[in-house]
């Protein structure tokens, strides 16, 4: 079955385009499902716009649209609609990792995602692990989820967890290293790299870039 769960409208300003032609495009390139997925509208303190997302009051205009759209084809395709959560829970959970418990930074994938119970048993760190599981256990996430962030020193770190729903890549040439969520964005970017070169980090890793564009991989 040809399915798409992740498109964005105009909403979200880095889309165009009329809701109609998203959904004629998918039927006509033989698509069975087509779900959109536009950026939860946030409320920021200090009336701040995101660039990124819908605005609140955009929101019924969002699921009239769609709604309308799924009914006029409904004999066509299958259109789902929701939203692309952007939890704050991987930032806090961060912050707390590093400037609170003052951690490695490789600690943050045992918080987050944390091994079964009888994984760490076989670990020589088995102690400390068994400890962040029982007292750190309210601030699992439990995916799928991709995580792509700036550390304050300007390092770049990026992880999953075993239910992710796209494949993140790391690609890198002489100038620079690219961490995307899609590997056709990092072909848009750096089209000519050593593709033999990248980097598809499982679940169980979390991938940290230095300033100097060394590439490190913490494997949990």
């Amino acid at each position: 079955m040809l399915a798409n769960y992740h498109t964005h409208t105009y909403r979200c300003h880095h889309a165009s385009g009329e809701d109609r032609a998203y959904v004629e495009a998918a039927i006509r390139n033989g698509m069975q499902v087509l779900g959109f997925s536009d950026h939860c509208p946030w409320v920021y303190e200090n009336g701040y716009v995101s660039g990124t997302r819908m605005s609140p009051a955009e929101v019924d205009g969002y699921f009239q649209s769609l709604t309308d759209l799924r009914e006029e084809y409904r004999r066509d395709i299958t259109i789902y609609i929701g939203f692309e959560s952007d939890s704050q829970n991987f930032l806090y959970t961060l912050h707390y990792v590093l400037h609170e418990l003052h951690w490695p930074i490789r600690y943050y994938k045992h918080v987050i995602t944390p091994l079964p119970f009888e994984e760490i048993e076989k670990r020589p760190d088995r102690d400390v692990l068994r400890l962040i599981r029982q007292s750190l256990a309210h601030l699992e996430i439990n995916g799928p989820n991709v995580i792509i962030g700036m550390l304050p020193d300007g390092k770049m770190i990026t992880c999953c967890d075993s239910k992710k729903l796209r494949p993140v890549v790391i690609g890198r040439d002489e100038n620079m290293v690219v961490i995307s969520s899609e590997v056709c964005g990092l072909n848009e970017v750096m089209p000519d790299r050593d593709i033999t070169n990248d980097i598809y980090p499982n679940e169980r890793e979390l991938i940290e870039i230095d300033n100097d564009l060394e590439v490190r991989r913490w494997k949990q």
